[in-house]
């Protein structure tokens, strides 16, 4: 998991809280994906919950960024974790699959775009993309990683990552990428 284990309240905690909650349900994660259809809101769902189960935690699902300080901006975020440290942590979860199309390029990208409009706010930015294969190892396959390369949010450098085994040869990725 992420190198950020020991720094309590901040981003990495969150990815650790939320990655671990999504690894014990990488059995539902496959079933799910084998169905092709999105399950994003179900991820989301999962994230809330994990996060509701840390004492002094305070979670808020789709919280707005108006409310975060940009002014006449309708995007909702997933999800706002406000730690027991006093930290808030603005939260926006993908979710990929073998059968997710090139449309959703936008969209994550567009969640890191969301997220950078925040930046400099003391709110501590937390983007996740969950990748899950039914069919095969998504690091090795050459379908993936060409899709993968045409994301931004993709290639930034991070230490949050979870690899999970989901069946003899799917895989599922959980990584995530945090401004702490």
């Amino acid at each position: 998991m992420s190198a950020g284990i020991n720094m309590p309240g901040n981003a990495n905690e969150v990815f650790d809280v939320i990655s671990k909650r999504l690894g014990q349900s990488a059995k539902q994660i496959s079933f799910f994906a084998k169905s092709g259809y999105s399950f994003e809101e179900w991820c989301n769902w999962e994230a809330f919950f994990a996060c509701c189960e840390i004492p002094n935690w305070v979670v808020s699902p789709r919280p707005r960024y108006r409310d975060l300080g940009l002014n006449n901006c309708k995007d909702l975020g997933d999800l706002l974790v406000k730690t027991e440290q006093g930290t808030q942590v603005l939260v926006e979860v993908g979710l990929v699959h073998d059968q997710t199309t090139n449309k959703w390029l936008a969209k994550l990208d567009g969640d890191l775009a969301k997220l950078n409009r925040i930046a400099g706010r003391e709110i501590q930015l937390l983007q996740i993309i969950i990748l899950a294969s039914a069919k095969e190892s998504i690091l090795t396959s050459s379908v993936w990683t060409s899709w993968l390369r045409r994301l931004q949010c993709w290639n930034r450098q991070t230490e949050l990552l979870l690899v999970i085994p989901s069946s003899e040869q799917g895989q599922i990725i959980i990584k995530g990428w945090a401004t702490c």
